[in-house]
């Protein structure tokens, strides 16, 4: 099992990925920064072999955290953000993901 922390942990597992605190929930270190989830929900979905997690941000920007490449002992999961309605986007962080043995 691999978990990185940041805002929260995040587990890779056999069972799969899932997620400790929201993103934008800093525990201990403060409150969100400007433009921070406020409401704290993603709605996920498949994307043919990738899972993608959306949410609106306070400022009206859309927050995706997508996790793509996903095999048996590793993946790729990254955060992206765009401000004019999914035309574009910003890759704001990235972490490569390998099971620990």
């Amino acid at each position: 099992m691999v978990c990185l922390t940041g805002s929260g942990g995040r587990f890779f597992s056999s069972a799969g990925f899932s997620s400790g605190q929201s993103p934008g929930s800093l525990g201990d270190r403060g409150p969100p920064p400007a433009g921070a989830l406020s409401n704290n929900r993603l709605v996920a979905r498949r994307e043919g072999n990738n899972i993608v997690q959306e949410e609106r941000d306070d400022n009206g920007g859309i927050i995706r955290w997508v996790f793509t490449d996903i095999e048996k002992n590793s993946a790729r999961w990254y955060g992206e953000r765009s401000m004019d309605g999914d035309k574009t986007w910003k890759l704001e962080v990235e972490f490569f993901l390998i099971r620990e043995r």
